[in-house]
C-alpha cells in the first residue's frame, strides 16, 4: 500500500513555502555571522596560493570580509536549506519515490566528490 501526497491548497502551499525559507535565511545569517569571527582565517585560506592580498579602496578590506563571511555561512548552511527543500517537497511525493531519493543523493554526491576532486 502506497501512501498519497498531501493535498494542499495555494496559500498553504505559500505560507509552508515561507517558513521554510525563512529557517534557510536565519540559518545562513546565523552561520555567516559566526563566520565572520574567522574572516581573517578564511581570507588567508583563500588567498595562500597568490600569497598577497592588495585592497584597492579604504572599504575593500571590510567588503571582503562580510562578502567571504556570507558565502561561508551560505556553505556552512547548506545541510540546513537541504533539509527544508527536502521537507518541502516529501509531502508531495509517493512512497516508492521518496525510497528513490537515497539512492540519486548518495550517487550524485559521490559524482560530485569525484568530479571535484578531477578538477583539483
Amino acid at each position: 500500500m502506497t501512501h498519497s501526497p498531501r493535498t494542499m491548497s495555494f496559500w498553504e502551499h505559500l505560507e509552508e513555502l515561507r517558513h521554510r525559507l525563512i529557517v534557510s535565511m536565519a540559518a545562513v545569517l546565523i552561520l555567516s555571522i559566526v563566520s565572520y569571527s574567522f574572516a581573517d582565517w578564511l581570507i588567508d585560506a583563500v588567498s595562500r596560493p597568490i600569497d598577497q592580498v592588495f585592497f584597492m579602496g579604504p572599504t575593500e578590506a571590510f567588503s571582503v570580509r562580510i562578502k567571504i563571511s556570507l558565502f561561508a555561512g551560505f556553505i556552512l548552511a547548506l545541510p540546513v536549506i537541504m533539509y527544508q527543500i527536502w521537507q518541502f517537497i516529501v509531502p508531495g511525493l509517493y512512497a516508492h519515490e521518496v525510497k528513490m531519493v537515497v539512492p540519486v543523493v548518495v550517487f550524485a554526491t559521490l559524482f560530485f566528490l569525484g568530479g571535484a576532486a578531477f578538477c583539483f
